[in-house]
């Protein structure tokens, strides 16, 4: 079941957020989540967008296990750009862009379509 997004510490996300340079941190219905694995009991599926004066780094893939730390909850952290990108997710990328809410937009940060 997925975790409001209400209910999660934003002011500590927003910290966090800035601190890492991700522009952008979207909360998607977990049951959309379309990966399986150790990331079935997921209980907040987040999609981010990085600031594009921020480079990638290793962290980066840990980012799910931060936040984790942060929330208290089971969170899965995926690149929104890569489910944008990707064609092959159409079915997947159209209902979380339907569905998804955001968690902290940076103000300079143009929000995705729809949001």
């Amino acid at each position: 079941m997925t975790v409001k997004t209400k209910s999660l510490p934003l002011d500590a996300i927003a910290r966090y957020c800035r601190h890492w340079g991700i522009s952008e941190l979207y909360q998607a219905p977990t049951e959309l989540k379309p990966w399986a694995g150790p990331f079935k009991d997921t209980e907040v599926f987040l999609l981010m967008r990085f600031r594009d004066d921020v480079p990638h780094q290793a962290e980066h893939i840990l980012m799910g296990r931060y936040l984790s730390k942060l929330t208290g909850r089971k969170v899965f952290c995926g690149w929104l750009d890569a489910l944008l990108e990707n064609p092959g997710n159409y079915y997947i990328r159209d209902a979380v862009l339907e569905t998804m809410e955001p968690v902290y937009v940076e103000p300079t940060a143009a929000a995705v379509p729809g949001n």
